[in-house]
């Protein structure tokens, strides 16, 4: 996951089958009081 150079094979493939990829990045967070 650290080598962004690696992860352009994948890329190409998903581009190539699929046309774009879509993204959706989720940060349901909670925060708790301390004392």
């Amino acid at each position: 996951m650290v080598d962004l150079k690696s992860h352009e094979p994948a890329l190409k493939k998903i581009l190539d089958h699929f046309g774009r990829l879509d993204v959706l990045i989720s940060n349901a967070g909670r925060y708790i009081k301390g004392d």
